[in-house]
C-alpha cells in the first residue's frame, strides 16, 4: 500500500480529486493529506471526494489553515460542513482525522479521536518518550531508523516514509542531475518488515507558501526503470527567457519529453497524456497544472503498479 504524503495545496488537491472521480486510484494508494489553507476549495475537495479514503492532518503544523478555520465567518461553508466541528476536523464520510504533535520540535501523527485507523508519523529516535508511553497506536508512520523500530510493539502496523524527492532550490538546478533515482522502496518494503511505505511525491517535504516568478520551468516525470526502480526525470528549460515569459519557458522545458517517454516506454496515465496532448497543440497550461500533472502520473502510475498492471509499455 502506497501514501502520498501532499500539503493541500490547490493543484494537489485537484489532482487527487480528477483521480478519484475518474478512479484511477484508490485501493492501492491512500493519501495523507495536510492542509495549508481552509477555504471552499478545500470544503469542495472534502465534499467530492468523501466516498474515498483519505487522512486529513486536523492540526497543520504550516500554512494558514488553523486560524482561517478558527476565523470562519462564512455560513454557507459552516452549512457544507455541517459534518465538522468548528476547531477540530471530524470523520467525513470516509475521511480519517490524524492529528500532528511536536515532540521535542519533530512531528508525531497520532490518532484524533478515531478507532478505525491511527498512524504515528516518527521521523527520528527523538519520539522515543512518546512511543514508550503510548504503545497502542494502531499503526506508525517512521523513518527507517531501527533503533526507532526497535520500540514499536510487534503487532502494530508499521509504514515507512522517505523524502525521495531531490528538491532543489530553483529550477534550473535540476540541469545538474536532470535524471535522478527516486525510490525502490515499493520493491522491498514487504521484505523490511513494512505494510506500506509513504514519501511526498514530487512535491517534496520543504514547505513554501511564498510565489516567485521563475527563471526557468521544470516538469518532473517519475518513471520506472528497466529494473523496476523508480527515477525522476527533469525536464528543464534554457534560462534564456524573459520572466513574463513562462509559456515559453514551458515549450523549452517540454519539447524532449514525447521522445523520452517512448524511448523510456513510459506508461501514458492519465495525467502524463493530458501533459502530452497540450505539448502538441503547443498551449501552455500554467504553472499550477503541470504540478497537477506531475503528481496525477506518479500516484496512477503506483496504483497501476500494484494492480499488477503493466507499467513499462
Amino acid at each position: 500500500m502506497y501514501y502520498p504524503y501532499l500539503r493541500g495545496k490547490q493543484y494537489e488537491l485537484l489532482a487527487l480529486r480528477e483521480l478519484y472521480e475518474k478512479k484511477l486510484i484508490g485501493k492501492h494508494v491512500i493519501p495523507i493529506i495536510e492542509p495549508v489553507r481552509f477555504n471552499s476549495g478545500f470544503v469542495l475537495f472534502l465534499e467530492k471526494t468523501k466516498r474515498f479514503r483519505t487522512y486529513i492532518i486536523t492540526n497543520p503544523q504550516v500554512g494558514s489553515f488553523l486560524f482561517d478555520f478558527s476565523n470562519l465567518n462564512d455560513d454557507s461553508l459552516k452549512e457544507r460542513l455541517s459534518s465538522s466541528v468548528i476547531g477540530s476536523l471530524v470523520e467525513f464520510g470516509q475521511i480519517i482525522p490524524v492529528s500532528n504533535q511536536q515532540i521535542n520540535n519533530v512531528p508525531v501523527w497520532i490518532p484524533a479521536g478515531c478507532s478505525d485507523a491511527a498512524f504515528c508519523f516518527a521521523e527520528s529516535e527523538l519520539c522515543k518518550d512518546r512511543l514508550e508511553t503510548s504503545p497502542d497506536f494502531e499503526a506508525f508512520i517512521v523513518d527507517d531508523s531501527r533503533s526507532l523500530l526497535r520500540l514499536i510493539p510487534e503487532n502494530s502496523v508499521k509504514i515507512v516514509f522517505k523524502d525521495c524527492f531531490p528538491k532543489q532550490k530553483k529550477n534550473s538546478l535540476y540541469t545538474n542531475s536532470d535524471d535522478e533515482f527516486f525510490s525502490d522502496e515499493h520493491l522491498f518494503f514487504k521484505k523490511d518488515g513494512f505494510a506500506g511505505f509513504s514519501d511526498a511525491s514530487v512535491i517534496g517535504m520543504d514547505y513554501s507558501d511564498s510565489g516567485y516568478a521563475p527563471t526557468a520551468v521544470a516538469i518532473h516525470l517519475v518513471y520506472f526503470s528497466q529494473n523496476m526502480e523508480l527515477r525522476v526525470h527533469h525536464f528543464v528549460s534554457e534560462e534564456n527567457y524573459e520572466r513574463n515569459n513562462i509559456a515559453g519557458m514551458f515549450k523549452s522545458a517540454a519539447e524532449a519529453i514525447p521522445e523520452f517517454v517512448k524511448q523510456n516506454k513510459v506508461m501514458k496515465t492519465s495525467g502524463l497524456i493530458q501533459l502530452l496532448g497540450k505539448i502538441e497543440d503547443g498551449s501552455f497550461p500554467g504553472l499550477g497544472v503541470l504540478k497537477k500533472y506531475s503528481i496525477m502520473h506518479h500516484l496512477e502510475l503506483m496504483e497501476a503498479y500494484f494492480a499488477g498492471k503493466q507499467v513499462r509499455v
